[in-house]
């Protein structure tokens, strides 16, 4: 037991087991996002001609409407992001961290963060062990994307290894291994 400091690891939701009904599914409203899971949209400008926004090779644009996937988007439950019909393994992003006025999809690597005070990040090493080290930016081994085919977190730098909780996820042992074909 730890005095309370408010900390992240002292932050929690209480959801009372008779009232869970489970993560929304496909066309039921997500209502911490407030959007409806996997349900087609346009994003549409509020300039005068109201143009649809519309992906061009990784980067988004507004262009007239033309019905075609490129221009229809919708909310990915599993992800939690915002991705393009057409290029469904990408999602929305704004370039920079969000500092800049470049939109575009994909899909961008991220860093697995310790809610500890030191804010560590998960590290995936050769042998399949995942360990907690500090954060350097550029090595590979602590990168990780989502992968939308097998549904599961795979290593930047080990493309075919994913993230495993042993024992079925009885453990509290997180290892990279190679991606199995059986678990999607």
């Amino acid at each position: 037991m730890w005095n309370k400091h408010n900390g992240d690891n002292q932050q929690w939701q209480i959801i009372y087991v008779d009232e869970w009904k489970g993560y929304p599914k496909k066309g039921e409203m997500n209502h911490d996002f407030g959007m409806y899971v996997e349900r087609p949209f346009y994003i549409v400008s509020e300039l005068a001609k109201h143009r649809y926004l519309d992906v061009i090779g990784r980067n988004m644009v507004i262009k007239t409407p033309n019905g075609y996937d490129t221009q229809k988007w919708y909310f990915d439950q599993q992800s939690r992001t915002i991705k393009n019909v057409k290029e469904n393994k990408k999602s929305f992003d704004i370039a920079s961290g969000g500092r800049s006025s470049n939109m575009q999809v994909w899909n961008k690597p991220f860093f697995i963060v310790s809610r500890m005070p030191m804010r560590r990040v998960a590290e995936a090493d050769g042998s399949g062990r995942m360990t907690i080290k500090t954060l350097v930016r550029d090595r590979k081994a602590q990168h990780f994307v989502f992968d939308g085919t097998t549904k599961t977190i795979k290593s930047a730098q080990w493309d075919n290894k994913s993230l495993n909780i042993q024992g079925n996820g009885g453990s509290n042992d997180l290892y990279i291994q190679p991606t199995n074909a059986r678990w999607w």
